[in-house]
């Protein structure tokens, strides 16, 4: 059995770990704190942090590191947490697979971080079945065993020198920052606006709010603060928390919750969707 994937698949993942009962193999390139924790947590939770093994091969590459694109503190401390953890090294590794005992396998665009998870737009298959979830467990240990074992005592010193690194390297721009901050700021604004020019095209911020409201009420009706909250992990560049709506000087909320309101009004005008106890939905 087979069931397409797309974002935010987060639940889908806490389900199958809850569900695990032997083994969690996790490939991805990059790794983040909150999906290592909310692993932990679960296993810890079900009281069987010591019984299921958890394989996780990832690249930890320096650059990986120091830009902050995989949490290398975070792996430690989740194979601080358990026993079975076994992390492995393999650079170049570009696929991001996801296997629960050998019945469930996701196979994804998403990394293993609260981006790939919950924000970013990624799509996969999620498979059911011991024969096709064998074979994938079998390919990624194969992957695996091309790489390196990395231990705690590894991870943690790698941990220590990331940090170290990207202090000194903060340190030694400083002197440059306050010279060229001004003109690091003109020139950032500049593309800045010319970003938002290509992102709205010859589309209205009402039309693109619009299409991201009917986008989210998809997936079912919803309250207006959930409608918000959903936009905004979507554009995230149009909804600036910074930027408040000011009439005659008195601010009345975030100027961006405004212009979704606007949105749904204008839909609402059009019939493409009501409110229903409460509730935003689609008019079928």
């Amino acid at each position: 059995m087979q069931q397409f994937i797309i974002s935010p698949w987060d639940h889908l993942f806490e389900e199958l770990i809850n569900n695990t009962q032997s083994s969690i193999l996790t490939c991805s390139p990059y790794v983040g704190r909150g999906p290592c924790e909310r692993l932990a947590a679960a296993l810890h939770r079900r009281k069987v942090a010591k019984s299921i093994g958890v394989y996780l091969l990832t690249d930890l590459s320096r650059d990986n590191m120091l830009s902050g694109a995989t949490d290398v503190d975070a792996i430690a401390r989740l194979v601080e947490a358990l026993p079975q953890a076994t992390v492995r090294f393999l650079p170049s590794l570009h696929a991001k697979i996801y296997v629960f005992d050998s019945q469930n396998a996701i196979v994804t665009s998403g990394n293993f971080t609260d981006s790939g998870l919950r924000r970013n737009f990624e799509y996969g298959v999620h498979l059911n079945g011991p024969t096709s979830v064998a074979e994938i467990r079998t390919d990624m240990l194969s992957y695996g065993e091309l790489g390196s074992v990395v231990s705690l005592g590894q991870l943690q010193s790698f941990a220590s020198a990331a940090k170290d690194l990207r202090l000194l390297r903060r340190k030694m721009e400083v002197g440059l920052r306050r010279k060229l901050r001004s003109e690091f700021d003109r020139k950032l604004d500049e593309m800045e606006e010319a970003v938002l020019r290509v992102r709205a095209g010859d589309r209205s911020l009402d039309a693109i709010l619009a299409d991201a409201v009917i986008y989210v009420l998809r997936e079912g009706p919803l309250p207006t603060p959930l409608i918000h909250a959903a936009v905004q992990q979507i554009h995230p560049d149009l909804c600036d928390d910074t930027v408040d709506r000011i009439i005659n000087g008195r601010s009345f909320g975030k100027k961006w919750k405004h212009s979704i309101r606007v949105a749904q009004s204008h839909l609402k005008q059009r019939c493409k969707i009501k409110l229903h106890e409460g509730l935003w939905v689609i008019v079928r």
